[in-house]
């Protein structure tokens, strides 16, 4: 199975070669095209990322902000004690 693939690769890796050879301007306006394509798909996932990281910092913040302030004691009732003779 893994020389198949192997095979099945290396002959991917040959037509392309072969295109690029046989029409150059071609192969350059899709290698072009690849490359935007790829620069789009980086650019919207740095946005994302950069996005996260910010929520994730003001989050942060947020509950330090929140860990820094004292509770209040909540009032606890005071109990009456039973003798014997209740």
């Amino acid at each position: 199975m893994a020389t198949s693939e192997k095979r099945n690769t290396a002959e991917r890796h040959f037509a392309n070669a072969t295109k690029a050879v046989q029409s150059p301007e071609r192969a350059r306006t899709e290698q072009e095209q690849e490359n935007r394509t790829i620069g789009e798909k980086t650019a919207r996932l740095r946005s994302l990322r950069l996005a996260r990281d910010a929520a994730d910092k003001k989050a942060a913040e947020g509950q330090v902000k929140k860990a820094a302030k004292p509770k209040r004691a909540s009032p606890v009732p005071k109990l009456k004690h039973r003798t014997r003779d209740d």
